[in-house]
This record gives structure tokens, C-alpha cells and sequence, in this order.
């Protein structure tokens, strides 16, 4: 009966642990290496995204600006991406999207953000992942 009750025990404990928060293990994790791993919890673009437009030839900060009215339209990456490179300026797609167009070209604060985020994807597992194959 003992054997069996610890047994239950072990397993509710075990479902807890592999149940918690994913905040919680990234904020174990930054504790540990240094790195912030928050922004691989819920990120508003994706690595390949990322480095797709970087090789079709948008600087950082055109990356960054491509990422924050994707982020502030609601539209994905992929779709603001196509159209910068149909050939529309920045200008076009703000007032497209109905946003000032100072908003969106100072994109200091995603070009930070998108910083940390691939600092913490490339010290990943999933960074580690992609760069073996």
C-alpha cells in the first residue's frame, strides 16, 4: 500500500513538474546561463523569417521595422514581408495599415527585442537543432 501511494505521488509530482509554466523554466534557465530565454515563450516572429529577409537583403533595422508592423497590424511577417518586396515603401504599407508612419520607423525597440529573441533561440536547443542539420 506504501509502495503504491509513493507511486501516485511520484507521478502527480512528475505531472506538476512537466506541467509548470513555460515562464517559469525560461526564467530558470535565464537564472542559470545569463541568457533571457523569455522571448522564445510567446515570440511575434519567427527565427527562419527572420533570417529569410535578412538574406534577401533588408538591413537589421529594415528587419526590425518589417517585424514591428507586422506586430502592430496584427498581419504576419511573412505577408508585411511581401509586400516590401512587391516594392512597397514603408510609407505605403503604414498608411495601408493605418499607422503613423514616425511609429514604425523608429524600431529601436524591436530591433532589441529580435536581438534578444535570437540570442536566446541560437543558445537553445532549437538553435542548436537547426545547426546540426
Amino acid at each position: 500500500m506504501k509502495i503504491r501511494n509513493l507511486c501516485i505521488a511520484g507521478a502527480v509530482a512528475a505531472a506538476f513538474l512537466s506541467f509548470s509554466a513555460p515562464a517559469t523554466r525560461a526564467a530558470d534557465m535565464s537564472s542559470m546561463s545569463g541568457i533571457d530565454y523569455k522571448p522564445l515563450i510567446h515570440p511575434l516572429w519567427d527565427y527562419t523569417d527572420l533570417q529569410g529577409a535578412s538574406a534577401y537583403g533588408l538591413t537589421d533595422s529594415q528587419v526590425a521595422t518589417v517585424a514591428k508592423i507586422a506586430w502592430k497590424t496584427g498581419w504576419s511577417f511573412d505577408a508585411v514581408l511581401a509586400m516590401v518586396q512587391r516594392g512597397e515603401s514603408f510609407g505605403a504599407i503604414s498608411q495601408k495599415a493605418n499607422l503613423r508612419l514616425s511609429d514604425v520607423t523608429d524600431s529601436s525597440d524591436v530591433e532589441s527585442q529580435i536581438a534578444a529573441y535570437k540570442t536566446a533561440y541560437e543558445h537553445s536547443g532549437k538553435g542548436a537543432m537547426s545547426s546540426s542539420m
